[in-house]
């Protein structure tokens, strides 16, 4: 069996299937968007977080605690 016979070509969109499936694909994007944002927003969190603890602990430190 050769390539071409096993592959079938796919049939045009309709125009409000064509709308759908782009609207489905905005969708994704936006979703994966929202979601590495709110991984930032998280790290930065963690970040400052982590400095705050830094400082803390140097600040007992030089007291002598």
């Amino acid at each position: 069996m050769r390539i071409q016979e096993v592959i079938k070509p796919l049939k045009p969109l309709k125009p409000g299937e064509q709308r759908l499936s782009a609207l489905k694909q905005q969708k994704q994007r936006v979703t994966d968007q929202v979601k590495a944002e709110q991984n930032r927003v998280k790290q930065r969190r963690a970040t400052t977080k982590l400095q705050q603890s830094q400082q803390t602990l140097n600040k007992m430190k030089q007291a002598g605690v």
